[in-house]
């Protein structure tokens, strides 16, 4: 009989301070400010924006990369900027490719997984809405 294993919380004070120069002012947000991608299971993460009401945090995937199972403390939307992903919520998949965006409810297990056969280079903007929140 296999263990089952909790899906891990992520919070926006676990990504990290965003670069130099984005913190909280008004900016353009495209894929040139993700990460490059990283050799292991997971993505590249990078806070880009810590906003007035939401957070904007954007991994990079190589293929066969996958954030596991995992909650979010506040609702987010999911858009993904280049490449392609797949996103599960509960039960069902969605393919996330340039011009999808999903929006996810707060503490709903989700994954997102980018397919072997994947371009190099796959970009997701995550943004946390954190308005009303205690940071």
């Amino acid at each position: 009989m296999s263990e089952k294993r909790e899906p891990f919380q992520l919070r926006p004070e676990r990504i990290g301070a965003a670069p130099d120069g984005l913190q909280g002012g008004s900016v353009l947000l495209g894929s040139t400010l993700a990460p490059e991608p990283r050799d292991g299971h997971g993505p590249a993460i990078q806070r880009i924006l810590n906003g007035e009401a939401a957070e904007f945090i954007m991994m990079t995937y190589a293929p066969g990369q996958v954030l596991s199972d995992h909650l979010a403390a506040h609702p987010i939307t999911i858009q993904c900027l280049e490449g392609e992903l797949l996103l599960t919520v509960g039960e069902t998949s969605y393919e996330l490719v340039p011009g999808r965006v999903a929006h996810v409810k707060a503490m709903e297990v989700h994954r997102v997984e980018c397919p072997a056969d994947a371009p190099a280079r796959n970009v997701l903007l995550l943004t946390m809405l954190t308005a009303g929140a205690q940071h």
